[in-house]
């Protein structure tokens, strides 16, 4: 992140990857909440690797796959910036398909909920409030 924004910074910073800039102060911690999701990550994919490997697939096939199939989905967010992260999310689930019995099953347990309140408390936690 870059904060105040300054085109030498950009240009430099951006040869060793993704430059956001940020208008304020209070983005800087906002999106520095969104690190606190690092372990949360991991274990979403550890979770999927261990129901693969109980349900009859090769350690190094699941683990391999899952870390594949995520770095496509960012990759394709990436290329998609314009597209909203909920918009993509929706299209993904296909009436009748897996994807929508997921994301059903999600929002329906809270899961979606919970996140925002993670997120929430450690943006108190950085503010302090």
């Amino acid at each position: 992140m870059v904060y105040p924004e300054r085109s030498i910074l950009m240009k430099m910073l951006n040869h060793v990857g993704t430059v956001v800039a940020v208008q304020t102060e209070e983005e800087i911690t906002t999106l520095t909440s969104i690190t606190a999701m690092i372990s949360f990550f991991y274990a979403t994919s550890g979770t999927m690797h261990e129901w693969c490997v109980a349900n009859g697939v090769a350690n190094h096939a699941s683990r391999r796959y899952i870390a594949s199939f995520f770095h496509a989905l960012s990759a394709s967010a990436v290329r998609q910036e314009a597209e909203s992260f909920m918009d993509m999310a929706l299209e993904a689930a296909t009436p009748g398909g897996l994807n929508e019995q997921t994301h059903a099953q999600l929002q329906d347990s809270g899961t979606y909920a919970s996140l925002t309140q993670c997120l929430q408390g450690i943006n108190n936690r950085l503010t302090q409030k």
